[in-house]
């Protein structure tokens, strides 16, 4: 196996990133154009509270601001980093291949 190549950039997606990786979220996470399209909820939020458009809104963000690095050849991959409360199971692993085809 080869050295890890210098010029490629890999982004890790965590609690910081909305509707990504299952973990509460705090509504101040969220672009400021979203949050009014938010559930009225004091602390946390999960991806179950969010509304399906907001959750596209947020993924397609994402998306598109690592198309420079795609397009200049220096996208490497992007980690996942899930919560221990999410457990190997069918409803997981859908979420996760839902994220590859992201």
């Amino acid at each position: 196996m080869g050295a890890a190549d210098p010029r490629r950039l890999h982004v890790r997606r965590s609690r910081r990133s909305p509707c990504s990786t299952c973990d509460p979220t705090r509504a101040a996470a969220f672009p400021k154009d979203l949050r009014a399209s938010l559930p009225a909820k004091d602390g946390n939020l999960y991806l179950r509270d969010i509304g399906p458009e907001v959750v596209e809104q947020v993924w397609r963000r994402f998306v598109t601001a690592l198309t420079p690095l795609r397009e200049a050849g220096r996208f490497g991959a992007v980690l996942f980093s899930f919560p221990r409360w999410f457990p190997i199971g069918r409803r997981n692993k859908d979420y996760v291949v839902e994220c590859l085809r992201r």
